[in-house]
């Protein structure tokens, strides 16, 4: 399924939330404003706004292409060749519909940790809806959360293809260590599996 207009602005919002979240949580390590059991949080925010940054990049070079810029132009911008550019910039469907799956992954973690119900479950599939309830999503929550602490950062997603499905793996950082969120979205980009895991576990 490719992203609409809607989606689209969505992921844009989403990127710039990203933003300023984790370039806040950065500058404040780096001016030692946190205290040492945050450096793990701090730097896979450091790592996320990265990824964030070559996402707004992205979105930025389609703005400029859009507005009839060449790609000669964005390449000697960008200090690279115009074919550089191209094969760097040019997104097809199936990267910008990860692209819009992952970005909705990060979201679903921090609505469960904000217990935002309504807009975890508003993307459920059927067999999400009839096996899997709210209460239990927050009674696992807080068992996970009693032993690892508070979340601390939310990680950028990556998203592979498994047969009908594609699996976003998010890092976490919680206050006591590291794991991952796996979602799991079907043919219709609905959420079909919901887990989190040991930053190993296959």
């Amino acid at each position: 399924m490719v992203p609409n207009d809607e989606q689209t602005a969505d992921s844009r919002s989403r990127v710039a939330l990203v933003l300023d979240h984790n370039l806040s949580l950065v500058s404040s390590a780096l001016r030692g404003e946190t205290d040492a059991a945050s450096a793990m949080a701090a730097l896979l925010s450091a790592r996320t706004a990265a990824e964030a940054i070559e996402q707004a990049t992205r979105l930025l070079v389609q703005d400029a292409r859009s507005a009839g810029r060449t790609w000669q132009e964005i390449g000697e911008l960008l200090a690279i060749t115009r074919q550089a550019a191209q094969q760097r910039f040019s997104q097809s469907e199936s990267e910008a519909e990860h692209a819009h799956l992952a970005a909705r992954a990060v979201e679903v973690v921090g609505q469960v940790d904000a217990a935002a119900w309504d807009e975890v479950t508003a993307d459920w599939d059927e067999v999400m809806r009839e096996e899997l309830g709210v209460d239990q999503v927050a009674d696992a929550w807080r068992k996970i959360t009693a032993s690892a602490g508070a979340l601390r950062t939310i990680g950028h997603s990556s998203v592979t293809r498994k047969g009908p499905f594609r699996i976003a793996e998010v890092p976490l950082i919680f206050e006591h260590g590291p794991m991952k969120a796996r979602v799991v979205f079907n043919h219709d980009d609905k959420i079909s599996g919901l887990f989190v895991l040991l930053p190993d576990a296959p």
